[in-house]
């Protein structure tokens, strides 16, 4: 059964809130991110999930409300940003087709890949075999090297970076 709303939230409402605000959200944001139309972005998008859900439910608090919301759609936001791999516009991607070609050129990529990883230290080589190639369990490493599963992604995150920058400069 859909509880009753004891405030009623009218469009005058909405609008000095979202004026009102708006600056503590930006301010927020401005701390995690330098892109101005990605603060935009993710401001307008929590506002419409919040009056959405003003419409909905009872909110008991709604400063704290919107602060979640807008929380929720910046690592929304970062998860998205974080699994696109920006391409050169020079680059190729290889052919999907079948037979002696597509060998060679995985042969190639496969080594201007150990290539790449020539420049990474001895321990980003080792974590990022031990993560991609052995299948390890990323909380067990992070027990065994002495960090936390966070500080563990993070080291990852960064040899993973360089990884792509060296392989991108070979082709």
């Amino acid at each position: 059964m859909r509880r009753a709303n004891p405030m009623i939230y009218d469009d005058d409402f909405k609008a000095r809130f979202y004026f009102d605000f708006k600056p503590a959200l930006e301010a927020r944001l401005r701390y995690k991110l330098r892109d101005h139309a990605a603060i935009e972005d993710i401001i307008s998008e929590s506002f419409r999930r919040v009056f959405e859900a003003l419409d909905k439910d009872e909110i008991r608090n709604l400063g704290a409300f919107t602060r979640k919301v807008c929380d929720y759609v910046l690592s929304e936001y970062l998860r998205k940003r974080q699994r696109a791999v920006e391409w050169p516009e020079n680059f190729d991607p290889p052919d999907r087709g079948s037979g002696i070609e597509q060998l060679i050129q995985n042969q190639e990529l496969v080594t201007m890949l150990l290539a790449a990883m020539k420049i990474l230290s001895p321990r980003q080589r080792e974590l990022i075999r031990e993560v991609y190639a052995g299948e390890r369990n990323r909380k067990e490493l992070a027990k065994e090297r002495g960090l936390t599963v966070s500080g563990l992604n993070v080291k990852l995150f960064m040899a993973l970076k360089k990884l792509r920058t060296e392989f991108f400069r070979l082709l």
